[in-house]
C-alpha cells in the first residue's frame, strides 16, 4: 500500500478506513483470511 500512496495519493479525513471480510478462513483450503482493505484518499 506504501508504493501506491508514494504515487500521489495521501489518506484522507472524509470517512473511516475499514476492512471487509470476504471468506470463511475455516472453509478456506489454506486456512487464509480473504479481506477487502477500503481507505479513502484524497489526490
Amino acid at each position: 500500500m506504501n508504493v501506491w500512496l508514494e504515487s500521489g495519493y495521501q489518506c484522507s479525513d472524509h470517512g473511516p478506513c475499514y476492512e471487509v471480510g470476504l471468506n470463511d478462513p475455516s472453509e478456506h483450503p489454506e486456512g487464509k483470511h480473504q479481506i477487502e482493505i477500503h481507505i479513502p484518499v484524497a489526490l
